[in-house]
């Protein structure tokens, strides 16, 4: 059987579904389209909606569709392709794609160069985005940043590796990964000038992402016991149009070589001993780093975290970007939202994770949620600003949820769904579960650390106050967290041109200790008694 995708601008491509894949998959994770941050499912984000040519064709609509589609869209045709298997539908079906119209690819150049220069790649590919920067020795000549091309498999590491254990699925990871890499190897050098040439590339990722791109089996990664088949710190070959390529040490399973370049970024730094690096996007990758007999000794760790805090699964969530919230904050009219430069917003395009973070932070300064994350009632109100606030909260898909500050372009409102501060609440477990355990492994007590340094989706905007409010860390630690940005882009860049760091990587991930977190008994007793926005320990 076929199914036509066609695009907004009328391009149409035919597709052979395969079993066990989902609508959206077959839609999105072939590059045909731009990549889009889907929810893997969820339900949500309602980005992953197409329209059946023939309405008749269309499957009966489930709960979570008649909640984000009205029921014209849906006499219309209109359904979301994550709920449904490409497999049930009829052949010869056509499909209708909308534009997505949020821009997610940024690049930006340098002066024009002269004379010959050979210049080295630094990609982070994250689950979720893919990072760039160009080096000319230790000079940056370029910068930007996109969408993973691998989106649309699906948007976090679980289901990107589920993906990749089918062949096929791994061929067509691996291409759109090395095919973005090879569109920008042409592009950047022509729009440097010159005679300029990419020489070289310096590829971070977690294990998944760099197993993929290598063309790696991802099987050891598909079940426990987990198992690191590539341990890094090799040149090699991504595809017979790019330069030999560095992939640094990797640490353990899902500890990987974007987790260690962040940790030679900090070493470069000569950052205090002992700190924490914590590096957060779909997957949290924990370092520990502290001084034994003068040297440097690693504890590393890793858990599941899923994607709300790059925005993505959430009922509003965006990556942050302009015209995206990325704070909210209590002023004397109620909550206020801000983007990332400050600015207030009345309008927006949808809220960041770290927007969402604040969020639920200030409502529980204010008394509007419990320390359980549920809404308070109004006669639990402890305050005339707790009763004002909890005034916004209504009924809607048979759930309470507060109406927000801020509405769509479109005149549409948004709102705060339960659903959202539990997947909140399932990070903060997470983070706070392997916080614990690292710091027990190295003898360590959480105010033995001179700094937590936030990496990934955490790094750029998120407020130390608000995790420490929300109970990722225990209360005291907030003036030693540190938002540190895109740290394994800047390690990947590092290594470009500070070869010394390879070899030490490569020594202190052989001598690293990793706790197998998902090998604990108690694992999940303990992420169970930290669904809570308390501070007590898990221990």
């Amino acid at each position: 059987m076929t199914i036509t995708i066609v695009r907004s601008d009328g391009a149409r491509r035919i597709l052979e579904p395969r079993h066990g894949r989902t609508l959206a998959q077959e839609v999105f994770a072939h590059g045909f389209l731009p990549p889009r941050p889907l929810c893997s499912g969820l339900g949500r984000c309602g980005l992953c909606k197409v329209r059946f040519d023939d309405a008749t064709d269309a499957p009966v609509p489930e709960t979570a569709e008649r909640e984000l589609l009205t029921e014209d869209d849906i006499r219309a045709g209109w359904r979301l392709a994550c709920r449904h298997m490409a497999s049930t539908l009829e052949d010869g079906t056509e499909l209708h794609v909308p534009q997505e119209s949020r821009v997610e690819r940024q690049a930006f150049h340098g002066a024009q160069l002269e004379g010959q220069a050979g210049l080295c790649l630094a990609v982070d590919l994250g689950t979720t985005s893919l990072h760039w920067s160009v080096m000319l020795g230790e000079i940056c000549v370029a910068y930007g940043h996109e969408l993973n091309p691998q989106l649309g498999a699906g948007s976090e590491v679980m289901s990107r590796i589920g993906y990749a254990l089918d062949p096929d699925g791994a061929l067509e990871l691996r291409g759109l990964a090395t095919g973005r890499l090879e569109e920008l190897s042409k592009s950047i050098p022509a729009a440097l000038g010159a005679e300029t040439r990419i020489a070289s590339l310096s590829l971070v990722g977690n294990p998944a992402m760099v197993a993929i791109a290598l063309g790696r089996s991802v099987e050891d990664l598909a079940r426990a016991p987990y198992r690191l088949d590539f341990p890094g710190d090799e040149t090699v070959q991504l595809s017979g149009a790019l330069p030999a390529c560095y992939v640094p040490a990797q640490i353990g399973p899902f500890v990987g070589a974007d987790a260690a370049a962040g940790l030679a970024a900090l070493l470069k730094r000569d950052t205090p001993r002992p700190f924490l690096l914590a590096d957060l996007g779909t997957n949290g990758e924990f370092i520990l780093v502290r001084e034994k007999g003068g040297r440097d000794q690693i504890f590393a760790a890793s858990v599941a975290l899923g994607p709300a805090l790059e925005g993505i699964g959430l009922t509003h969530g965006a990556m942050a970007g302009p015209g995206i919230v990325t704070l909210f904050e209590l002023g004397p009219a109620g909550l206020e939202a801000y983007d990332m430069d400050g600015q207030p917003l009345r309008t927006a395009a949808g809220i960041a994770g770290t927007g969402y973070l604040s969020l639920v932070h200030t409502l529980l300064r204010a008394g509007v949620l419990g320390q359980d994350g549920r809404f308070m009632k109004a006669d639990e109100a402890t305050s005339p600003l707790t009763r004002r606030l909890l005034d916004n909260v209504h009924i809607h898909a048979g759930r309470r949820m507060l109406r927000l500050p801020v509405v769509y372009e479109d005149g549409r409102p948004m709102h705060l769904d339960p659903r959202d501060v539990e997947e909140l609440l399932k990070v903060k477990a997470a983070f706070h579960v392997a916080f614990d355990r690292v710091l027990s492994a190295a003898g360590l007590a959480p105010g033995d650390l001179a700094s937590v340094q936030l990496a990934g989706s955490l790094g750029a905007h998120v407020r130390p106050d608000d995790l420490e409010g929300l109970g990722f860390v225990p209360r005291g630690l907030g003036p030693r967290l540190h938002a540190a940005g895109n740290l394994a882009l800047e390690g990947a860049k590092l290594l470009c041109y500070e070869t010394s760091f390879r070899t030490l990587l490569a020594d202190l991930a052989k001598a690293a200790v990793v706790i197998d977190l998902a090998a604990e008994h108690d694992f999940h007793a303990a992420f169970a008694a930290a669904m809570t926005f308390d501070h007590a320990l898990a221990r």
